[in-house]
């Protein structure tokens, strides 16, 4: 019973990322147009050693509209318009009593790096927080 409620969960969580993403994309909340397949969906995956991660998207650094909370885990992926990638902003924050190595690497539709951040060191009780401003 514990084990359909915690899949139900998941569920719900990704179904609310994936709905979020549209909602942003429908609004025209992304402001940079990619060169390549515009429109395409890439992937932002957030990968610790360690321990565990809360992480947190967000539209754009300054002033953002929308973030989404994203599930605790040692490898998340959450799928983004590639449109976006320049603008969004990522923050984690350190679930365990240990230092953890976290990286954020976003590939595009057809499984190719576009940029890699990291591996970046949390602190017990600690986060970090970057952009993806830099990536092509």
């Amino acid at each position: 019973m514990k084990e359909d409620i915690g899949t139900r969960r998941r569920r719900w969580i990704v179904m609310a990322v994936v709905l979020s993403l549209i909602v942003v994309g429908s609004f025209g909340g992304f402001s940079v147009v990619s060169a390549q397949n515009p429109g395409a969906i890439c992937v932002v995956q957030i990968a610790s050693s360690g321990g565990k991660v809360l992480s947190t998207l967000v539209n754009q650094p300054q002033d953002f509209n929308i973030a989404i909370a994203l599930p605790i885990g040692t490898n998340v992926s959450v799928p983004v318009s590639c449109d976006s990638v320049n603008a969004l902003g990522l923050a984690v924050a350190n679930q365990v009593n240990v230092n953890v190595n976290v990286a954020a690497r976003i590939f595009a539709h057809d499984g190719t790096l576009i940029c890699s951040k990291g591996p970046f060191v949390v602190a017990v009780n600690g986060g970090h927080g970057f952009t993806f401003t830099d990536c092509q």
